[in-house]
């Protein structure tokens, strides 16, 4: 009887769990694969995590490394110490990542040490912001990869002129796949018992270290959220966000009637919020992508992104929060209804045809050898 292939999946935040869904469905269907998932823990509270596996019907991880609530440091020394145990027990053909977080970097680093074939998904990827610790990353993995999935034709150029030593295919994006998938799902949420009933026009989400960590720029954002008079804004608050909101005395600027805030959503409640919504401001990847799938404008709080397709497109508007340019927010979103109709013109699709994950599946299981 031929052996089955043994292929690792690590992830150890929401949106890694939400982007390999689809992958994870398909891999389990495949009976030729043994599948194992791995959660280093890096994200631990219920309304950040647990509740993603449920809703993609996920079955719990064969092992959780439990690094949540460390330092960077400390988490990336316990994930690569518990990788190398984990690899040793389970023995792996592959070790698949996906993106730029340290349970990506620190299962990269493990896979490289223990000479184990390593993938990663949403490879290529440059924001040039090396102020951000996943821009250090992402350059780190995809040179330790053996194969490298980019998202985007230009991820793909990206990988050739760092001239990486894995092979890298562009077969589109995944979570596009799991976007498309979800749609009929989110029919029946009641987005009202959410919003109080209230409809809002703008969905926005901030998070980022240095959006939320930093007194002046989390106030200048709250400042110019505050003065949005044009649409009603539904505000999920990161626990993070609202930490360093109690800590620096900010909550004053959300006591506005123009600003629904309640707790994290749940994936479908996010899906359904978004496409309830005109327009999204956010500092997040992940919700940067599915504007631009569920075809809304985005407008992002940061210096940079490393989706640039987006902003090529112009369905994404960068806005640093550390300059004046922030005091722009409220005309930007006066001024919505001149941009709303981008979409009917733009048919590129940057991020493939929603079928990439059975074409990267094939990859990877013939890649086995």
């Amino acid at each position: 009887m031929k052996a089955k292939k043994r292929i690792m999946i690590v992830f150890g935040t929401r949106p890694e769990l939400i982007r390999f869904a689809s992958i994870i469905h398909n891999l389990l269907k495949n009976k030729n694969v043994e599948l194992s998932l791995v959660h280093t823990g890096q994200h631990y509270s219920d309304d950040m995590n647990d509740i993603f596996f449920r809703e993609l019907n996920i079955p719990k991880p064969d092992v959780n490394l439990g690094v949540g609530g460390l330092t960077p440091n400390e988490q990336m020394g316990k994930i690569i110490i518990g990788m190398n145990k984990t690899i040793d027990k389970l023995k792996p053909d592959l070790i698949a990542v996906w993106g730029d977080t340290n349970s990506s970097l620190g299962a990269a680093i493990a896979a490289n040490k223990k000479m184990v074939k390593l993938c990663h998904v949403e490879a290529g990827c440059r924001s040039h912001d090396f102020r951000m610790a996943e821009e250090y990353n992402r350059i780190l993995i995809d040179h330790l990869s053996d194969l490298l999935f980019p998202l985007s034709k230009h991820d793909h150029d990206n990988l050739r002129v760092g001239k990486v030593h894995g092979k890298s295919i562009f077969l589109g994006d995944p979570l596009y796949d799991v976007f498309l998938e979800n749609q009929k799902k989110i029919k029946y949420i009641d987005l009202g018992k959410i919003t109080g009933g209230e409809r809002a026009s703008i969905l926005m989400t901030l998070h980022r270290a240095e959006n939320v960590d930093s007194k002046n720029t989390l106030k200048n954002i709250l400042e110019a959220v505050s003065k949005i008079k044009s649409h009603k804004i539904l505000f999920p608050i990161h626990p993070r966000t609202k930490k360093m909101i109690e800590k620096l005395e900010l909550s004053a600027y959300l006591q506005n009637d123009n600003i629904v805030t309640v707790p994290p959503l749940g994936y479908f409640e996010l899906l359904k919020a978004l496409d309830a919504c005109d327009f999204v401001i956010t500092d997040s990847g992940g919700l940067q992508k599915e504007a631009f799938f569920a075809k809304k404008i985005c407008i992002t709080l940061r210096k940079s992104t490393e989706w640039t397709d987006t902003v090529k497109l112009k369905a994404n508007i960068l806005l640093d929060p550390e300059s004046e340019e922030i005091k722009k927010l409220p005309k930007l979103c006066a001024d919505f209804s001149k941009k709303k109709n981008i979409f009917a013109s733009n048919k590129a699709r940057p991020y493939g045809d929603g079928k990439a994950t059975s074409k990267i599946v094939k990859v990877l299981i013939k890649e086995i050898k």
